[in-house]
């Protein structure tokens, strides 16, 4: 990470780097409100991409998940 962040120094001191808010993420400076608990328990910066049903709007259907049967040979 340490090497990161050096390359972020030094495109810094030529005028370019990283977003403010992208280098508040790297090095840990984010609020707590910008991270979102997911719905597998994890912490995520940002919603959560995969929503819950409730969330989804009504004209948004899914594909339905299919299931694939292995062969042992």
């Amino acid at each position: 990470m340490t090497s990161f962040l050096s390359l972020h120094a030094a495109a810094k001191a030529r005028g370019d780097g990283l977003r403010p808010e992208l280098l508040a993420l790297v090095t840990g400076l984010a609020p707590h409100s910008a991270s979102t608990p997911r719905h597998d328990g994890m912490i995520q910066s940002g919603p959560d991409p995969k929503p819950n049903a409730a969330d989804r709007p009504a004209n948004l259907f899914l594909f339905p998940q299919a299931v694939h049967a292995c062969s042992g040979t």
